[in-house]
Formats: C-alpha cells, structure tokens, sequence
C-alpha cells in the first residue's frame, strides 16, 4: 500500500492510500491546502485541528456552491428543451396546415404566404430564445 507526503496549511502528513489512488489523493491534498494557507494568510495562529476544519468547511462551501450552480444550469437547460419541444410542435403543426392548405385549394396563394410567415415568425422567435440562452 503506497504511502504519501502531503502537505496541508504548511504541516505535512504521511498517508496511505490504495495502489493507482495516488493522483487522486495528492488532487484533494492540494485543495484543501489551498484552503488551509487562506486561513493562515489571515495571520491567526491557528491551531492544527482548527486549521483542518476551517479548510474542510471552506472546500465543502465552494462544493456546494459549484452544486447548486450545476443544478440550476439542468434547470436551464430543461427549460429550454422544454420551449424547444414546443416550437418543434407548432413548427409541425404549421407545415401540415400549410401542406393541408395548397392540397385544398393551390391557387390560394395568399393563405400560403400567411401560414409560410407563421412559420417565419416562429423560427425567428425560437432562434431568439435559443441565442439568450446562450449569452
């Protein structure tokens, strides 16, 4: 079992970890002692279990944080599937009328027209919600 030097808040500690955890570990080492050497750029002389926790609670906020960011970003985007979904459907709906319309009646061009600019308008609409979306 490879053990490891780890230094956290100045102060280094000697780990064990299981084989190919190596990485990982000195990942998640380094984080936390960049919390750590915040606490200590405070000047407080902290001491090493207080230490310990303050970076622990500090990473777990940003962790939380960076959480309910990702989570409201699924939001996001569930909403504009959704919107999508809809915008396909009139789409749809439209091009059957139009396809319904000039089997009716071919000369009725003027009914065309109408139902080619619904479509129009709805594509520019749902192309405009997609681009505020993205910005």
């Amino acid at each position: 079992m490879p053990e490891l030097k780890l230094s956290v808040g100045e102060r280094y500690y000697t780990v064990a970890c299981q084989a190919g955890e190596e990485l990982h570990l000195q990942s998640a080492a380094s984080l936390l002692d960049a919390e750590a050497r915040t606490v200590l750029k405070s000047g407080q002389n902290v001491p090493e279990a207080q230490l310990l926790l303050m970076a622990g609670l500090m990473l777990a906020d940003k962790m939380a944080s960076d959480d309910d960011q990702g989570a409201y970003a699924q939001h996001q985007i569930k909403e504009l599937q959704d919107k999508l979904r809809a915008s396909e459907l009139k789409v749809a709906a439209l091009g059957k009328e139009l396809d319904a319309a000039g089997a009716a009646a071919p000369a009725q061009n003027g009914a065309e027209h109408a139902l080619l600019e619904r479509m129009a308008t709805e594509l520019e609409r749902l192309a405009d919600e997609m681009e505020a979306a993205g910005a």
